[in-house]
């Protein structure tokens, strides 16, 4: 999602003495930023990709992301969330006061459901099967409905369908229509019967 490629770079320029060449060593090379590799722009990374591809798919990789890195930090400075600043005999990057409230307002949005919510795990008399089909702009959300059925106890059938014994918790039936995904996903409960039951 844009929210969250601005949330992470903001958060990277506020925490990092950042030159430009910082940033884009961020984006393309996360083994030479000591864990601050920001994975935003849907690239492998150096150290993921596999020891038999070839340099020149490597390079363009390379390129595609430096590319996306630079109009990153154009579209930031644009809207006036960073400024390039004098520091020594280099050029830094900061967050400005708006920069900062927009990375606050950001977090407080994206963030506002935690990964592993405390909902209350218990067994349940009936098998329950959870598929779901969240579009890929949402993965952010995908993401952490998968970190919640595996929290509760459900095992993974399919990256998308999750079965378990498990007892669904209403409040987290309630988070999934805060979070307006309650669409795209379907609940069944298996009978003693064998029937497959629709509840959601």
């Amino acid at each position: 999602m844009k929210g969250e490629k601005i949330l992470k770079a903001l958060e990277f320029i506020g925490r990092t003495v950042c030159e430009t060449a910082d940033f884009i060593d961020a984006v393309i090379t996360p083994e030479n930023t000591k864990g601050s590799y920001l994975g935003i722009w849907g690239g492998y990374g150096r150290e993921r990709r596999g020891k038999h591809k070839r340099f020149y798919s490597i390079k363009a990789e390379d390129e595609r992301l430096r590319a996306s890195a630079y109009e990153m930090l154009y579209r930031l400075k644009r809207d006036g969330l960073i400024i390039k600043k004098k520091r020594d005999d280099c050029w830094i990057w900061k967050n400005t006061d708006k920069g900062r409230k927009k990375k606050e307002s950001l977090k407080a949005g994206l963030y506002r459901f935690s990964p592993l919510g405390n909902y209350k795990s218990e067994q349940g008399d009936l098998v329950m099967i959870v598929s779901f089909d969240i579009p890929e702009r949402e993965k952010r959300k995908r993401n952490w409905l998968r970190a919640i059925l595996r929290r509760l106890g459900f095992r993974m059938m399919q990256k998308s369908v999750w079965i378990g014994k498990i007892k669904i918790p209403e409040e987290f039936i309630n988070d999934l229509k805060k979070l307006q995904i309650i669409s795209y996903v379907e609940i069944f409960a298996v009978t003693k019967t064998g029937t497959i039951k629709h509840i959601h």
